[in-house]
């Protein structure tokens, strides 16, 4: 598991107790680990600022942020170099073949093994794949090349989200559901009560229609998000009733759906 860097003294020894890796990006990080008294060294990996200009050491920096964290014996011989790809979804742009050089000549000098490719990357720059690859928008199933509902070129989703209805209500016409009563039946209906909200993870602004999946079948958001809870309208699902399974998004249901709703 590797951690973000640290925000404490105390995270480095927390690490180390627990063999977690941390992420270096800083000179702050550094000098925690310099004056580490663990017991063991620590797992690091150090990112470097190869032209995305959001977190890591400049390249000027990397050769003395190395030297001292050898010589200092408080971190693993195995030290990672990584980098983050600006422009990988962008197979015209120069940009990554720039990256990839230059955090490469640092892997050469100092013989470590490099992470640099994302998503895009592991799809479509062989010339970035390294000791660590570090796939992320891909586990949902989505290409980051076409930001399309069910545009996957084939990828499958590593995760499902799912709940399961625990109660089941009649509403009258005219009745509204939910916070503000925002979503109002326009006809006797049926709503099922999921145990999922935004405390959860599920999108708090996910509109009233955005779909889910009860029994393998669509039903409709109705009303607000909740903490813990949504709403959904099973009118049209007669079969639906109190424990059966709801998909949130996943195989069956994409989260690009999900997200653009």
């Amino acid at each position: 598991l590797i951690l973000q860097g640290t925000l404490g003294d105390e995270d480095v020894a927390e690490a180390t107790a627990r063999d977690f890796w941390l992420m270096l990006n800083n000179h702050q990080q550094i000098d925690r680990v310099l004056s580490s008294k663990s017991a063991r060294p620590v797992k690091a990996w150090l990112k470097v600022e190869t032209g995305m200009h959001r977190l890591g050491l400049e390249p000027g920096e990397v050769e003395s942020a190395c030297e001292a964290l050898y010589s200092s014996g408080n971190i693993q011989p195995d030290l990672v170099l990584c980098t983050q790809l600006a422009c990988a979804d962008d197979i015209a742009s120069p940009v990554t073949k720039q990256q990839v050089s230059r955090l490469s000549s640092f892997a050469a000098k100092y013989k470590l093994p490099l992470s640099i490719a994302n998503s895009a990357a592991i799809m479509a720059w062989p010339e970035a794949h390294a000791d660590w690859n570090r796939p992320g928008y891909m586990l949902y199933g989505n290409s980051p090349f076409v930001m399309t509902e069910g545009s996957n070129d084939g990828l499958l989703p590593a995760m499902t989200l799912a709940s399961e209805i625990i109660a089941i209500r009649e509403v009258a016409p005219g009745d509204g559901v939910g916070y503000g009563l925002n979503w109002v039946a326009q006809r006797q209906s049926k709503v099922g009560i999921i145990a999922i909200g935004y405390g959860d993870g599920y999108p708090r602004h996910a509109p009233g229609g955005t779909p889910v999946l009860v029994n393998g079948a669509r039903a409709p958001l109705a009303g607000r998000v909740s903490m813990d809870m949504i709403s959904v309208d099973l009118t049209d699902h007669n079969g639906a009733g109190i424990g059966d399974s709801v998909e949130l998004w996943g195989k069956n249901l994409s989260v690009n759906e999900v997200a653009s709703s």
